[in-house]
């Protein structure tokens, strides 16, 4: 069965920038039907996969959940009991089972002619691929991650809320310096944010592009389970925002009130320039000490 996503010129100008929505064609590919996908999670290591039964909210410190690795996993005991529980579980790195190999490629393959589509000429860099699956009316709590990403509904449905990035009145980029240089955060939320989000009513075979650092909850639908898959990665114009992040962070270690980013261009394409060879000092100074 091949992998398709439709409407690939869809998104110019907002790639990496803003949400929009896609299609695609492959949410009844065989290897991503719950049972197929059971067994993948059985076969995965430990370390890549977590579960929750906490009946979660959009407060809850998603980060906290997917770091702890300490719950028992009994799929059969949480994959029966899905449409009735509040239960999450959140498997990373699926790319690197080789039966899923090949069709996460494809995936990405389709992804990068989405950005070949609108214009962009870098490749998706580091693709790596989690699998969601939550039972009806459980919540991912509000959260933000350090890469752009396209998230795929392979069953169920969701309303899934999405955030313009870089709002200091939404993510204060404090908190985004901290998590792209490798920090554990808690992105707080309270009610009076939701009136930023752009909703999407997501069911089975709608994409959405959710850019770098946008921040985003999820609501399951109350019929059935929730499948999707999410694809991370970085393009060139997220390398260099995670560098300025980074160099900002550490500036801030040090006691200065960095300029965030767009305040100055000039300023910007300095730190994304310098980043790597501070990167070096620092770890070549370490080791001499």
């Amino acid at each position: 069965m091949s992998v398709i996503i439709l409407d690939k010129e869809k998104g110019q100008g907002l790639l990496d920038h803003k949400s929009f929505e896609l299609k695609h064609n492959f949410a009844q590919h065989p290897m991503l039907q719950l049972d197929s996908l059971k067994k993948l999670i059985e076969e995965l290591p430990r370390h890549q996969v977590t579960s929750s039964s906490d009946d979660l909210s959009l407060k809850t410190d998603f980060d906290a959940i997917l770091r702890d690795k300490s719950r028992s996993l009994n799929f059969d005991e949480i994959i029966p009991s899905l449409m009735t529980s509040k239960s999450y579980i959140a498997a990373s790195g699926i790319e690197t089972h080789p039966r899923y190999k090949q069709l996460c490629d494809e995936i990405t393959n389709e992804a990068r002619e989405v950005y070949l589509k609108n214009g962009r000429k870098t490749s998706i860099k580091g693709a790596t691929y989690w699998l969601f699956i939550a039972s009806p009316n459980a919540i991912t709590p509000f959260h933000f991650d350090r890469f752009s990403n396209f998230i795929f509904q392979i069953r169920g449905s969701k309303e899934l809320a999405v955030f313009p990035n870089f709002q200091n009145n939404i993510i204060d980029q404090s908190l985004c310096e901290q998590y792209c240089d490798g920090k554990s955060v808690h992105t707080p939320w309270n009610d009076n944010l939701d009136q930023f989000a752009h909703k999407y009513d997501f069911k089975s075979g709608d994409a959405v592009h959710i850019p770098f650092t946008s921040g985003h909850y999820v609501k399951n639908g109350a019929e059935d389970i929730s499948i999707s898959i999410s694809v991370f990665f970085h393009t060139e114009q997220t390398q260099n925002w995670s560098r300025i992040l980074r160099f900002n962070h550490r500036l801030r270690k040090r006691g200065f009130l960095p300029a965030k980013i767009g305040e100055n261009k000039i300023l910007d394409a300095i730190k994304a320039q310098l980043f790597p060879l501070v990167s070096i000092y620092i770890r070549i100074r370490n080791r001499l000490a």
